[in-house]
């Protein structure tokens, strides 16, 4: 079950935050332009994988840990990268959603596939680090998602076991569906 909470994720410090990314290369909008700015190193650390070899494919997850997260070696494996600028208890997951971004309101640029598959790999991440999951309305802003999509999605993929929240700074209780096309 996904529960809401009408706050500002960017507040938290510890567990894990995960928000949608393309796999271009850019965070110039809506959520990841935010985790940009606050965490210029979730930012760096994006662009070195988009510039690898192996670049960036929707499915993906890039997950960057706080120096104290870093230190538990299951947890380690999963990162792609320590950063001090992190709170010490604080993982934040780049997730590969969607592979373009653009301003066409009438495209949806998410791919809900994608979406499964970065949450999978998360379930996994969350297991071994003993964490809950924390999340904006992935692909549901600039990306034009629909969240009865999404939503259903990430359920799914994390299965019961892992707690899964919903930030947003709309809704008015945990009975209350989200805005479908909500913008951070």
């Amino acid at each position: 079950m996904i529960h809401h909470v009408n706050n500002d994720i960017l507040a938290l410090t510890t567990e894990i935050i995960v928000h949608g990314c393309n796999a271009r290369g850019v965070m110039g909008a809506g959520f990841a332009a935010q985790v940009k700015k606050k965490w210029p190193s979730v930012f760096q650390v994006y662009v070195k994988k988009y510039a690898s070899a192996d670049g960036l494919r929707i499915g993906d997850i890039i997950a960057i840990g706080g120096v104290d997260v870093g230190r538990n070696g299951l947890v380690a494996r999963h990162l792609a990268a320590i950063s001090k600028e992190l709170p010490p208890n604080l993982i934040v997951v780049n997730a590969i959603t969607q592979e373009s971004f653009g301003r066409d309101g009438n495209r949806r640029y998410v791919d809900y596939d994608a979406v499964s598959a970065c949450f999978a790999r998360i379930k996994l991440l969350a297991q071994d680090a003993k964490m809950a999951v924390h999340f904006p309305l992935v692909g549901c802003g600039h990306a034009n998602g629909e969240w009865s999509e999404v939503g259903p999605r990430i359920e799914t993929a994390l299965g019961p076991d892992i707690p899964a929240n919903l930030w947003t700074l709309s809704a008015k209780s945990e009975t209350e569906a989200p805005q479908t096309r909500l913008v951070f």
